[in-house]
């Protein structure tokens, strides 16, 4: 917050940065009513400062302080909104959970994809990336050539694939877990689809909540199965990011993480194991 102070003028910081000492030094309900800009302000970084960030999985800092904020009462839109908007720039578009994206919506039609569309073209002054994305129709990845499309070992309501196995999707199908970004017509008109953004690089720092992203996608899995949909969860090539997402959703079922491993690769020969092992065990140790 307080990077911000040397842009005023010095009555200005010194006012602000009394506002923030006071948000840190009391607790959040005691920013209430809060309707008035300072006061909202204060009860959204109050919220922030006294809401631990969790050892593991630290991302889940956003929804613990949010649901704090909330419980502030009086004016909890607008201090979620301000807690929200800094939460997301601390942590990211991907600590927000996929239940909380499949319900965000605006005005005419938009939905919380939008808005991450919107954000990545304005750091990037307007402009799309080398794919054409967002605005494209179709990414034509060369990276997959012929389309995979086999039924996961331990649900045949669940269906492991590549990007080519959208272009003729089974009609029994009518949800997609996405793993990498997609054309805005790649996916089928009808079908459900929730994307998540996993970058597939072994850097740490390409996917700084990769934990939250992979337990969130297989439990995403899970609540459209529930729901009655068959899905398809699908990367680009299916070598590492498709199966991971299916053998975390087996763990998430009580399978146990090497007996997942084995019957995802019997159907995924060019797994990768060890990365996939390594990122599993971190996400789900006590499997």
């Amino acid at each position: 917050m307080r990077v911000g102070l040397p842009h005023l003028s010095s009555e200005a910081q010194v006012f602000w940065a009394a506002r923030i000492d006071e948000a840190e030094s009391q607790d959040p309900s005691i920013f209430t009513p809060n309707g008035y800009v300072v006061s909202a302000l204060q009860a959204a970084w109050s919220a922030i400062h006294h809401t631990p960030v969790p050892d593991e999985m630290a991302c889940l800092h956003l929804q613990h302080t949010l649901d704090t904020a909330i419980r502030i009462g009086n004016d909890t839109d607008t201090v979620a909104a301000i807690a929200g908007g800094l939460l997301g720039a601390r942590w990211g578009a991907s600590a927000v959970p996929a239940a909380w994206r499949r319900i965000v919506h605006g005005y005419p039609g938009r939905t919380a994809e939008d808005l991450v569309e919107l954000a990545f073209l304005a750091t990037r002054g307007g402009e799309p990336n080398g794919y054409g994305w967002p605005g494209c129709e179709y990414i034509p990845y060369w990276q997959a050539h012929l389309p995979v499309l086999v039924q996961h070992p331990f649900d045949e309501g669940v269906w492991l694939g590549n990007v080519k196995a959208l272009d003729d999707l089974p009609q029994e199908i009518t949800a997609v877990v996405s793993l990498c970004l997609t054309g805005s017509k790649q996916v089928p008109a009808g079908v459900l689809q929730v994307p998540f953004r996993l970058i597939d690089e072994p850097e740490r720092e390409a996917n700084l909540n990769v934990e939250h992203v992979i337990t969130d996608a297989a439990r995403t899995v899970a609540d459209l199965r529930a729901e009655g949909h068959q899905v398809l969860i699908h990367c680009v090539a299916a070598e590492s990011r498709t199966p991971t997402v299916g053998i975390a959703y087996a763990m998430i079922g009580g399978v146990d993480v090497e007996t997942a491993t084995k019957g995802s690769a019997r159907l995924c020969p060019t797994l990768h194991p060890i990365e996939v092992l390594s990122v599993l065990r971190e996400v789900l140790p006590d499997r």
